[in-house]
């Protein structure tokens, strides 16, 4: 297992974030863990990447635990986070922007290239100042950026927050695509519909625990699923 997480606790001071949250990611798999708001999401994946400290609790990557370390050692180690809300440098030239995601590890024009490959509009963009992109455009960037990194894993918070669904099935068209070529990701989604279209499995995460998790082929059908994302039974909403 390329990543374990066992029994983690995450409090933001006395408010409780994450409460016994385990799950893990096979290598190769593309795993999304999807919830409401303020169920947790963010922490799970800021924790793995090291932003948050855990109260108690582990948290495996390639058979080493990582938890409490510091970020930039976390990243040294092939995980590449990209955060919510598309952190691109606006003022910088789309090829500057990439270029940041060659510094920690050495890359050659094969790396290059192949990252271009599965953004090409990017090409034809390199010279423009990153901030005149449209919103889908910087969160191809940013996915991009952070493949130049030659990631182990691979994680992606929320990637469909704010775009036009014709641009969310473009993202999720792309994630497809590199989950064929092996890449391991790990993804935090609001939505459900998109992840169980292309992820292998899904965690449910409400109020901080795991309500439901299992193959996406299987929680499709699910009765379960609603349930366990909004904490009742859809019957039981009022008429």
């Amino acid at each position: 297992m390329l990543l374990s997480v066992r029994d983690l606790h995450v409090s933001y001071g006395r408010v409780p974030a994450l409460r016994g949250v385990s799950f893990d990611v096979a290598e190769g798999e593309m795993v999304c863990i999807v919830g409401p708001n303020g169920a947790g999401k963010s922490t799970c994946m800021r924790t793995v990447a090291g932003i948050c400290t855990p109260v108690s609790g582990a948290v495996n990557l390639g058979g080493d635990r990582i938890e409490g370390d510091p970020p930039e050692t976390i990243a040294r180690r092939g995980v590449s986070l990209v955060p919510e809300g598309r952190h691109i440098f606006a003022q910088l030239t789309v090829e500057e922007n990439l270029q940041l995601g060659t510094v920690m590890r050495r890359n050659n024009k094969e790396d290059w290239d192949r990252t271009l490959d599965h953004f090409a509009f990017l090409r034809s963009r390199l010279n423009t100042a990153a901030g005149k992109l449209s919103g889908g455009e910087q969160q191809q960037l940013v996915i991009a950026r952070a493949l130049l990194t030659r990631p182990t894993l691979l994680l992606l918070d929320e990637p469909s927050l704010g775009l036009a669904p014709q641009v969310v099935d473009l993202i999720y068209g792309i994630l497809a695509g590199l989950r064929e070529t092996g890449i391991t990701m790990l993804v935090v989604e609001q939505s459900m519909s998109r992840v169980l279209e292309v992820a292998d499995r899904v965690y449910v995460l409400r109020t901080g625990e795991i309500a439901l998790s299992g193959a996406a082929h299987d929680l499709r059908q699910s009765p379960e699923l609603a349930e366990a994302y909004f904490g009742f039974a859809p019957e039981a909403i009022p008429q």
